[in-house]
């Protein structure tokens, strides 16, 4: 949720409508794919929810209304309900979703909107490195729920305290990437 908070703070109220499409498109169609397969209703756990959030904070907040709900029924029908429901998929929903969208619409974003947007390469890779006050504050084009290291910290720390996760894999992770970069850098 802080990355959620960032995202309409850095992209307006218009990354805040992507959230709640995905969230509502996923539950909707969760709800329609359980009607119509007559299957036990499964909306109340709200991992539909999840992965509509997780969805919306991997597109760029300028992503046309419509691609957002072709990717939650996507993530929802082929991915999540297709294989067995909650648990039973091979892959992340959200992210294959993101994959798929990727393919079918290529860029992701509409031209003259306030801020760039478009979910493409880092800011890494581009010409004029951003300095780091930037990078950590989340002031720069990006996915919504990417950009702000900030508010990702801050709902790491906060998962730590509630004891969701432990720091092993997060830790494990971002120091298995930090070696690698170094040997990719020789």
């Amino acid at each position: 949720l802080p990355a959620t908070i960032a995202g309409a703070v850095i992209f307006g109220l218009r990354a805040l409508l992507v959230v709640f499409i995905c969230i509502i498109c996923c539950v909707g169609f969760e709800a329609l794919f359980n009607l119509i397969t007559k299957k036990d209703q499964t909306v109340g756990d709200l991992s539909a929810a999840v992965t509509g959030l997780l969805l919306a904070l991997n597109l760029p907040a300028n992503i046309p209304l419509w691609q957002c709900a072709v990717g939650s029924l996507f993530a929802i029908v082929i991915v999540k309900c297709l294989f067995g429901g909650i648990g039973q998929n091979l892959v992340n929903p959200a992210i294959t979703a993101r994959v798929f969208m990727l393919v079918a619409f290529g860029t992701m974003a509409v031209p003259a909107f306030p801020v760039d947007t478009v979910a493409g390469a880092t800011p890494l890779s581009s010409e004029t490195m951003p300095s780091l006050m930037t990078l950590f504050l989340g002031n720069y084009g990006g996915a919504i729920g990417e950009t702000c290291a900030i508010a990702l910290l801050v709902g790491f720390v906060y998962l730590l305290v509630r004891r969701v996760i432990t720091w092993h894999v997060p830790v494990s992770f971002i120091g298995t990437v930090f070696v690698l970069s170094l040997f990719a850098e020789g």
